[in-house]
């Protein structure tokens, strides 16, 4: 995983973001100081985001909507894409179950 810091250092390691990573802290990486590597991954991930990923705001309702940026036109969508009906109704009964402690 890599991520730049301030725009002036660059991570690159095997950390996690989840709790038990950062309680553990089990995992290796380094930090390299520099502008450029930071500047240029940042344009790197943000040019690659745009196709990778989608952008998710809450409408007025604090419901999510996911936001297609790949054409000129946003496209906004209000049901999670490439997603069945019964995959939504699991992902919310599985959101209910008190699992946090497995984490």
């Amino acid at each position: 995983k890599t991520f730049s810091i301030d725009g002036s250092k660059v991570f690159i390691g095997s950390l996690n973001f989840d709790p038990r990573s950062t309680l553990l802290n089990t995992e290796m990486g380094f930090v390299i100081e520099s502008e450029t590597l930071a500047t240029l991954i940042h344009k790197r991930f943000t040019q690659s985001q745009r196709d990778a990923a989608w952008q998710l705001r809450l409408d007025r309702w604090g419901r999510i909507n996911w936001i297609d940026r790949q054409q000129e036109e946003e496209k906004v969508l209000k049901k999670e894409p490439a997603t069945r009906f019964w995959q939504r109704v699991l992902v919310r009964l599985a959101a209910i179950l008190p699992v946090e402690w497995l984490l």
